[in-house]
Formats: structure tokens, C-alpha cells, sequence
């Protein structure tokens, strides 16, 4: 009996077919070309249901891409991935300056090609490959300010943030914003003062300039220069510890009146972080290291 259903089924399955196409799409046929697969060097299409992904009509392969609510997956200029050739993506979550927006290979998020990017869906902000123009290595300027993971952390350049430019930690929530309003903003060579990246800046005009003088260019370390740049580096929210909570701050069952933000770490070890660490000498010096070890002290409170 059980072999007569089965072989009805097979022999009827273009009817079940054809009932489930007047409701539902076959993937092949759902989503539109977004970017170019690396193997065949044609349009996979991006299916928006979730989970959202990446499909390759010609290879008949699947590539999950990082999703969020309200978050955006776009082209990432018309770059290539060096490994695989793969179109690279930028993904960009909903919460302004404080959303981890990064750039990303479909198939490298899928199957990360080092050791140390293993074990987790890592972007190009994590990637370790020494000459692609994409990963920490070039685009990374100075070590995370909390030294999170052992020291491992490093804020590096989000290549879609301008106009309003920061560096965000590839490992915790950590940003810094730097030069807002500025029309370009690129990576340079090694400061021999503190070891961060020099910053390559330049402003339309100087009424759109936040440097001093109103300058519309500049070259040089950031975190050296500091004390001239003013409001220009913004370190407000370079010590958070936790992810921000997007959203309303009127709590829930358990946290009432809880935060918008992460309060960051305790004073002692912000004290301890910025005198300690060689890539964030020049930073915080003096009055400034003061203010920020009071602001934090008040916000403990």
C-alpha cells in the first residue's frame, strides 16, 4: 500500500507543483540581480525573505548575508573580493552613528578563507589578508581604546560613513567619530609618535571645514594632533562596552529605565586603558583626561 502512495506521488507530482506556483515563487525565479557571483561572473539575485540571502541561478548556490530589522544591504562600489572575485557588499543596520556597519564578500562571510576569522561570519573590517585594500590591515588606524578581546580590537576606517566619518571597533561596539562633514578621508601611512594610521582630509570649501582656520585639508595623525583638531575627533562613545539599544529607552520587564547607549567602562580602567596603552598615547592628556574620567565617574553614579 505504502509503495502504491509513493508511486502516486511521483507520478503526480507536477500537479503539487503547479498548486504550490499560484502561491509561492521557486527561488530561481524570486529576487533580482544584485551583484555578480565570483565562479561564473553572473548576476546572483538577492532574495529579501528571511533569512535573506544571495542565490546563483547558475551555480545553484546560496550565500546568507548579515540581516537585521530595519538594516540595508547594498553594493560596495563595483570592488572585488582578491581571494574569490566576488562582488563586496556593505551592510548597514538601522541606528545612525552607532549602527556596525561594515563591507563584506558573500562568500567569504560564508567561508572564511584564515584561521583567525573562523568560528564566525566575519566582514572585510575582520579580514587579515595583507594587501587587499578592504581589510584591517590597510583600512585599520589604531588599536580599540577598551583593548577588548585581549587587545585584539582595532578601529578601522567604515568606508561608507561620510560625510559623517568613524572609526568603529571590528570586535566590540566601540566608535569614534572623526572630521564630520568632510568630503574625503583616506588611510595613510603610520604615525612614528604613536603608531596609529595618519588620516588623509579634505573639505569642500571652509565653510563645510571643522579644522582650525578653516582649513579645507589635512595630513596627519589624528590622535597626536588632537588637542588642535578640537571637535573633529569625538571620542564619546569610543569606550562603550556593551551593544547600544536602538530604540526607545523606557525599558523592559527586568531593566526599566534602561539606556540608549552602553555606560561604558569604569573610570579606574579608562584611566588605566589610555595610559597604558602605547597607540592611544597622546589621546587624552591633561585637563582632557580629566573630563572624561569625571563625565564617566557622573554617569556611573
Amino acid at each position: 500500500m505504502f509503495r502504491q502512495k509513493y508511486e502516486y506521488f511521483v507520478t503526480n507530482i507536477k500537479l503539487v507543483d503547479s498548486f504550490f506556483e499560484d502561491s509561492f515563487k521557486t527561488l530561481v525565479e524570486s529576487g533580482k540581480p544584485f551583484s555578480k557571483c565570483g565562479k561564473c561572473r553572473r548576476y546572483m539575485k538577492l532574495v529579501e525573505a528571511r533569512p535573506q540571502r544571495l542565490y546563483c541561478p547558475t551555480c545553484q548556490e546560496q550565500y546568507p548575508v548579515p540581516s537585521a530589522k530595519d538594516a540595508s544591504v547594498r553594493l560596495h562600489g563595483e570592488h572585488l573580493c582578491p581571494i574569490d572575485g566576488f562582488e563586496l557588499l556593505y551592510f548597514h543596520p538601522a541606528g545612525g552613528k552607532l549602527a556596525k556597519s561594515f563591507a563584506f564578500c558573500p562568500h567569504c562571510y560564508n567561508n572564511p578563507p584564515f584561521e583567525d576569522m573562523r568560528g564566525r561570519h566575519p566582514g572585510c573590517n575582520e579580514c587579515s589578508h595583507p594587501e587587499c585594500q578592504h581589510s584591517y590591515i590597510s583600512q585599520g588606524v589604531l588599536q580599540c581604546l577598551t583593548r577588548c578581546f585581549g587587545g585584539r580590537g582595532t578601529l578601522v576606517l567604515d568606508p561608507q560613513s561620510g560625510p559623517k566619518w568613524r572609526l568603529s571597533c571590528n570586535k566590540c561596539p566601540a566608535v569614534v567619530s572623526i572630521f564630520e562633514g568632510a568630503s574625503k578621508l583616506k588611510v595613510m601611512d603610520r604615525c612614528e609618535k604613536c603608531g596609529a594610521r595618519k588620516l588623509s582630509v579634505e573639505y569642500k570649501n571652509a565653510k563645510t571645514s571643522k579644522l582650525p582656520d578653516q582649513a579645507c585639508n589635512f595630513v596627519g595623525c589624528a590622535f597626536c594632533e588632537q588637542h588642535n583638531l578640537g571637535e573633529c575627533v569625538n571620542f564619546r562613545h569610543a569606550f562603550l562596552d556593551k551593544e547600544p539599544t536602538i530604540g526607545g529607552s523606557r525599558g523592559t520587564r527586568g531593566n526599566r529605565g534602561g539606556r540608549g547607549r552602553g555606560r561604558g567602562q569604569p573610570p579606574e580602567a579608562i584611566l588605566q586603558i589610555v595610559t597604558t596603552s602605547p597607540q592611544a598615547a597622546g589621546v587624552l592628556e591633561g585637563e582632557e583626561l580629566e573630563d572624561k574620567v569625571e563625565e564617566r565617574a557622573v554617569e556611573g553614579a
